[in-house]
């Protein structure tokens, strides 16, 4: 059984031996067709062979396992033996931002947080009060270009706006008002419409005193506006307050000529009380 066992071996190792060395010959054509073909920077890949094929690591710019020439270029596809995705290499990709405005630059301002649709949007302005016990004559409401209403009065809608005095000039022998009678105006601070119906400055001269003249407003005043808060029912002290507090510092906000449907705060500005917003 020995000898037989051996000879069985000899026999066989020739055949094997053979078989070894023809398959070490395949191995290193096979490794030098893929020197060849790493040198020339193609890779090919056999259908169903995708989890043997080698993958190339390497630098991605200008590093070892790249052919000369082609460093930082964008790949195109990629085969999928080589286990990466078909894409080239991402560019610069972020959403770009929406622009932003620049210095002094704001988006179209709107009175009292709302904003009409039409109407002129003043800046500067500086609004004053006069009432039942300062109107000219004392102790009235009496009005020099009456429109809506005969005598003072408003609640301060659209339909019955408060009746507010502008400057005007008399120095061309005609009473030029500064904003003609029946001209709507919107104060965002007040929540009322006021319209042009009685005029601010009394004697031959009314030019040269407050309303018209704005020297003696508070510096970059552009308008100003004298609004009726009644009175009749309050107190002279009352009144004043009020006016003291609708007044504040001047550089209000108003809009000419505005639309209807604004926010109202609807009454009197003062009767028995100071109703402000």
């Amino acid at each position: 059984m020995d000898g037989q066992h051996g000879r069985r071996r000899q026999v066989r190792a020739r055949p094997r031996r053979a078989l070894r060395l023809a398959g070490l010959g395949v191995v290193a054509a096979a490794l030098s067709a893929a020197a060849a073909v790493l040198g020339s920077g193609t890779v090919t890949t056999v259908p169903g062979e995708d989890d043997a094929a080698p993958r190339r690591d390497g630098p991605s710019s200008g590093g070892a396992g790249e052919p000369p020439g082609t460093a930082g270029a964008a790949p195109g596809p990629v085969a999928l033996g080589e286990g990466r995705a078909t894409a080239p290499r991402s560019t610069s990709a972020r959403a770009s931002r929406p622009p932003s405005p620049g210095p002094g630059r704001t988006p179209s301002a709107r009175p009292g947080g709302e904003g009409p649709t039409g109407g002129t949007r003043l800046e500067g302005v500086y609004v004053t009060a006069y009432s039942w016990f300062d109107n000219t004559p004392r102790g009235s409401s009496t009005v020099s270009h009456p429109v809506l209403h005969r005598t003072a009065g408003g609640t301060g809608t659209y339909a019955d706006p408060v009746t507010v005095a502008v400057g005007h000039d008399r120095s061309t022998g005609r009473d030029v008002l500064d904003h003609p009678a029946g001209t709507r105006f919107y104060l965002p601070h007040l929540r009322r419409y006021v319209i042009v119906e009685d005029t601010c400055g009394d004697g031959p001269t009314p030019q040269d005193g407050p309303c018209h003249d704005l020297s003696q407003a508070p510096p970059g005043t552009t308008l100003w506006l004298d609004v009726w808060i009644d009175g009749e029912d309050g107190t002279q002290a009352g009144a004043q307050d009020c006016a003291a507090r609708l007044t504040g510092e001047g550089g209000r906000t108003a809009v000419i000529d505005p639309p209807p449907g604004l926010p109202v705060l609807a009454g009197p500005i003062y009767s028995t009380r100071c109703a402000l917003p």
